[in-house]
């Protein structure tokens, strides 16, 4: 300041005498006056330069002071534009799970009328239309969700006590059926559709292995072993009338494999087997032959039947009658009654997880 006061001093005592002795030119007060600018500012830079350590030390606090309560200021600022966010933000979330909330609520009203009207229903062989109608019309999220829970409900009943697999499965297929009905193309139910397939590919394998082509059950046949004396093939005769004719046709159309075979209990006699007084009718498969007369040791299978034979002079005798059975076929196909078995019980553990009733 007082290098300040002392330019300003000098330009008024100093300039004017020189000025005087200036010779005019065009421009000279602009000259002058640019001049007197530029004296003026190096004389305020000179004097900035030789200012006090005080002074400087008490511009610099000054300074640092400001740029502090300018920092503070924005900090501030940011403090209360972050609390606005903040704010903002928690109130549009509690408003969004407020939302949910509501919308849970309602899904899960819905959920339960359709699974009161679901369990109405379901054993019922046709829907009512009204209801029919209600449930198509329904999401089919919210409809799944609620077929499942009775579902489930319907199964858990019948899991206990005997035969709970099979009830288990029969449930489960009616249930299938019944959102079939429903919904014909949904691909919601995909997985249940594959324990479907599954049950039934290991339904027909049970039956294929349980029955023989002669006709008897793997399951419930008990195997025996014996000798007979084939005598002959029978073969069926028919009366020369008009249902003779008839019956012969329609036999005529019968593919079964079976044969019949008159046998005999073996007697011996010097070593040599003869027929004894015993007659049996023997049924085998086609390719079961016998080449000749004569006493074979055979497995069989008694059926609990017996048919009446007839000789050449008329008289009458009734007869038992065994399928005669390949004890290798017989075991190959109780093999596979057993993994028909293993098969079912996996769809009903299949069934048991898809609903979350595993124990």
């Amino acid at each position: 300041m007082p290098a300040i006061i002392l330019i300003i001093l000098g330009g008024v005592i100093i300039l004017p005498p020189i000025t005087k002795r200036i010779p005019a030119f065009k421009f000279k007060k602009i000259a002058l006056i640019l001049l007197s600018s530029i004296v003026m500012i190096a004389g305020i830079q000179l004097g900035e330069t030789n200012l006090s350590p005080e002074v400087l030390a008490k511009r610099k606090a000054e300074s640092e002071a400001a740029a502090a309560s300018q920092a503070a200021l924005e900090a501030q600022e940011a403090a209360e534009s972050a609390s606005r966010a903040a704010e903002e933000e928690a109130a549009s979330k509690a408003a969004q799970e407020k939302a949910e909330s509501e919308a849970a609520v309602a899904t899960e009203n819905e959920i339960a009328s359709m699974k009161a009207m679901i369990l109405k229903d379901c054993n019922l062989s046709d829907i009512p239309r009204d209801d029919k109608n209600q449930m198509a019309n329904a999401d089919e999220k919210n409809f799944y969700a609620a077929w499942k829970e009775a579902a489930a409900e319907k199964i858990a009943e019948k899991n206990q006590g005997n035969n709970a697999e099979d009830l288990v499965r029969i449930t489960f297929e009616q249930m299938v059926d019944f959102y079939k009905k429903i919904y014909p193309d949904s691909t919601l139910i995909n997985t249940e559709k594959g324990i479907l397939e599954s049950i039934d590919s290991a339904s027909s394998e049970m039956e294929e292995a349980k029955t023989s082509d002669l006709g008897y059950s793997v399951e419930d046949a008990e195997l025996y072993e014996g000798k007979f004396y084939i005598y002959k093939r029978m073969e069926t005769h028919y009366d020369d009338t008009l249902l003779g004719s008839l019956q012969k046709e329609l036999d005529s159309f019968n593919t079964s494999k079976a044969i019949e075979w008159l046998a005999y209990d073996v007697d011996y006699l010097m070593g040599e087997a003869y027929p004894g007084e015993t007659a049996y009718v023997l049924i085998t498969e086609d390719e079961y032959t016998f080449s000749k007369q004569g006493a074979y040791k055979l497995t069989y299978v008694d059926t609990g039947k017996t048919t009446e034979l007839v000789n050449d002079q008329g008289f009458r005798w009734e007869a038992s009658v065994y399928f005669v059975v390949d004890e290798d076929t017989y075991n190959e196909n109780l093999q596979k009654m057993f993994r028909a078995e293993q098969a079912l019980y996996d769809t009903y553990e299949r069934i048991l997880n898809n609903f979350g009733l595993v124990e």
